[in-house]
């Protein structure tokens, strides 16, 4: 799967991993006040098209983004 340039609103910067769900990439917000807020770089988890018409693969890829969102460090 060839790595795309922006996701959304960031600015894709290299690939961190590609598993059997997607890719995860190293990106950052195109404003800088928001990428700053945020930290920097973040990370960024793109499921692959063939599963993200599957409900049951949605649902688990949902989870997981919700569990990310509550990790601290």
């Amino acid at each position: 799967m060839e790595l795309p340039t922006n996701v959304g609103a960031y600015r894709v910067l290299s690939l961190v991993d590609e598993g059997g769900m997607g890719q995860v990439m190293r990106a950052r917000h195109r404003s800088e006040v928001i990428a700053e807020r945020q930290g920097g770089d973040v990370a960024v988890k793109v499921m692959h098209a063939q599963l993200a018409s599957r409900p049951s693969f949605r649902e688990r890829f949902e989870r997981e983004a919700g569990v990310g969102l509550r990790l601290s460090h």
